[in-house]
């Protein structure tokens, strides 16, 4: 649920506001509402070492150092100048990385070439003869007559030439005239031996500083800590020797203020809030519904203070999704075996996991019930599986296809049903309720129109009385306009639009279908691939594994690429918007 939440507006003497904020930040619970961005040369150069921290730490951890603490003699290190010295470690490895390119161009210059000295190259030129290198084709050789030149070297169809002229020389039709190189042959040895003793040199300190990651998080946890104290007191304004600071509390720590606000012998006002766009929104549900969060954190998505926690329905109908979706049983074990592993061997949050194993069953029951394990239909005909099929949602009986179509659109019928007649009891004892009502009527009757138009179903009679029943109720309850005709009037404006968006909604959730019965189509077909090699050498059973490996790997990643694409999708966009959801939220951030 969203916790509602108290306005509070805190009064103290200007001389005391340094020691009300240090008790706010121990009490750790008061949103600071801020009137304005804070800004100064304070907070602008916390803000600069901060980036500068963050960019230090990147590059530590592309080193993949192991995390350990700092050695003791290190502890005192002034961590902002270690930061910068890191960073200019860095750009200077990356300058000498471009030099060693450029030097290795050159060095590849003389392999094709060969061994040139430039110092005689220019000798001769100070003597008015140029050395000109060419690469021409044969039939361009013919260009070169009565010039003085040699053939150094023929690659390919191409003639390494070098010509010797004396003067100016204009080129020759056909040949591309070549470069000299930048460096020489000792240069170039010379350079390369200093770049790589600095680059050696430099990888050696940077792994030395390096070692100081965790102090240097804590110095940018500090450094974010300084940041929002300077944030805190700028919104803390002053007038006639009074301060005063504005924020928002959760509705059930008012005694908890109350109590904190009289020890201190503060001035407190707490009344409920009157701009609804500026409280901040704290979701707090039993902990088998918070599984859903870190869903809700990828996306990063936060619901207004007045709109809807979808966070049960947004669960039950995308592990039904994901279900779906993969379609196979078999996948479902994989996830169920790999989110165990995981949990022992990678520190994530709790309820990534806990997710991933309700993910994992919802799969596995799907699988059992539609008699789908890795494509293969006789596992599914064991005689313990096999009286966990149900007949109607087989994936191997083709006249199935027609009720697994249907079944889709009924779940978006229910889905965006339940977003109605939410919004319903959001709106009662309103008459727009009623409109809400009727929304429930269209989604209904579109229902058995895609029935109709997709699967050949005849349209039930009672269909057209329903529809136009909650055509009514929609036109006249859909707005809060005192006048009806004028209500009437503005609804009727955009309604045929928004009736075909409901019709086009429900349609969408065919995807389900689609996307689920081609997973089963292409494990079908892995197993037709690796089936074709025999299995009485070691050669073709290889090929045979290797072939059902990487083909159900696939299959498994296409599946979860479903997931995000086709499954959130319905429960943020279709859903959602027959809710009304415009996820323009900011998240509850106590002062602590």
């Amino acid at each position: 649920m969203i916790v509602p939440m108290k306005e509070v507006t805190l009064l103290v003497y200007e001389d005391e506001k340094e020691e009300a904020l240090s008790a706010l930040r121990q009490w750790g619970l008061l949103h600071i509402k801020e009137r304005e961005i804070p800004s100064g040369p304070g907070l602008l150069s916390l803000k600069e070492e901060q980036k500068i921290v963050e960019e230090a730490l990147g590059i530590i951890k592309s080193l993949s150092l192991p995390s350990r603490n700092a050695p003791k003699r290190r502890k005192e290190e002034n961590l902002s100048l270690v930061a910068r010295r890191i960073i200019d470690l860095a750009k200077e490895k990356e300058t000498l990385l471009s030099q060693q390119k450029a030097i290795e161009k050159d060095a590849a210059w003389y392999e094709e070439w060969g061994k040139v000295s430039l110092a005689d190259v220019d000798y001769l030129k100070g003597k008015g003869i140029e050395i000109v290198l060419l690469r021409c084709r044969r039939r361009d050789l013919r260009s070169l007559e009565g010039l003085a030149y040699t053939i150094l070297k023929k690659k390919g169809g191409t003639y390494l030439v070098a010509v010797f002229s004396e003067g100016s020389f204009r080129g020759v039709a056909g040949c591309q005239k070549e470069a000299w190189p930048q460096r020489s042959l000792e240069e170039i040895r010379r350079e390369k031996h200093n770049i790589l003793l600095r680059l050696d040199a430099i990888s050696s300190e940077m792994n030395s500083e390096g070692e100081l990651k965790l102090q240097l998080e804590a110095y940018l946890k500090e450094l974010k800590r300084q940041e929002e104290w300077q944030r805190a007191r700028a919104n803390f304004s002053a007038r006639d020797k009074i301060a005063f600071i504005q924020g928002y509390i959760p509705y059930d720590q008012q005694k908890s203020f109350s109590v904190l606000a009289q020890r201190h012998r503060w001035g407190v006002v707490i009344s409920e809030p009157e701009d609804f766009s500026a409280v901040p929104t704290l979701v707090r549900n039993p902990w088998w519904i918070r599984i859903i969060e870190p869903v809700f954190k990828f996306m990063g998505t936060v619901p207004g203070y007045k709109e809807f926690d979808i966070s049960l329905v947004f669960l039950f109908f995308l592990s039904l999704f994901f279900a779906m979706l993969v379609g196979d049983g078999g996948y479902g074990l994989v996830f169920l075996m790999a989110s165990f592993l995981l949990q022992r061997k990678r520190k994530a949050p709790r309820e990534f996991f806990m997710l991933m194993y309700v993910f994992s069953i919802a799969t596995i029951i799907w699988g059992a019930i539609s008699g789908t394990w890795f494509g293969y239909e006789k596992i599914a005909q064991l005689p313990f599986l096999r009286c966990l099929v149900v007949d109607r949602l087989n994936s191997f009986i083709a006249d199935n296809q027609n009720f697994i179509m249907y079944m889709s659109f009924l779940i978006g019928a229910i889905h965006l049903s339940i977003a109605h007649l939410w919004r319903a009891v959001r709106f009662f004892p309103s008459r727009l309720s009623l409109g809400e009502v009727g929304w429930v009527g269209i989604i209904i009757s579109v229902f058995f129109l895609a029935q109709k138009l997709v699967l050949g179903k005849a349209l039930a009679p009672f269909v057209a009385y329903l529809f136009s029943l909650s055509l009514l109720l929609v036109a006249f309850f859909s707005r809060a306009e005192k006048n009806l005709i004028r209500s009437l009037f503005l609804t009727l404006q955009d309604l045929p639009l928004k009736i075909i968006g409901s019709f086009s909604d429900v349609v969408s959730y065919l995807r389900l279908f689609a996307v689920g019965y081609a997973t089963v189509v292409l494990a079908q077909s892995v197993n037709g691939m690796a089936g074709e090699f025999s299995l009485t050498n070691v050669t073709t059973s290889f090929i045979s594994a290797l072939i059902l490996f990487f083909g159900h790997a696939l299959n498994v990643l296409l599946g979860i690429m479903a997931v995000i694409v086709h499954g959130i999708r319905l429960n943020m966009l279709e859903f959602s918007s027959h809710l009304g959801m415009q996820w323009q939220g900011r998240e509850y951030h106590p002062f602590k």
